[in-house]
């Protein structure tokens, strides 16, 4: 009678520490990326996931239309982490003003 009680104990006790994951929010058991440092922790981790996100559809891991999606995504990511980069390393460069982050030409005269 005991022996059924302490297996049963430990099969439930068991099947709880698997199953518990399978039903939490993927915050709480740290899915997602750690917040990065500083700017250029961010772009090494865009950069590492474009890597991994190629080597993943070269073996055909992803489907065509998440790895495009995925990709337009981190692409995006990439460029606007370099575009503040660009404008963090230029304070004194006046901007065009048309959102492409070039620098106004200034007129020699």
């Amino acid at each position: 009678m005991w022996a059924e009680a302490i297996a049963l104990g430990a099969i439930a006790a068991l099947g709880y520490y698997v199953g518990k994951p399978l039903f939490e929010d993927g915050a709480e058991t740290g899915a997602s990326l750690p917040e990065p440092a500083t700017p250029e922790d961010r772009k090494l981790q865009v950069y590492e996931a474009l890597s991994d996100l190629e080597y993943d559809f070269h073996l055909q891991k992803i489907s065509p239309a998440d790895y495009q999606r995925l990709k337009a995504s981190l692409t995006r990511e990439a460029l606007e982490i370099l575009a503040a980069s660009r404008t963090a390393e230029e304070p004194s460069a006046q901007r065009c003003g048309c959102g492409c982050g070039g620098a106004r030409e200034q007129s020699r005269g």
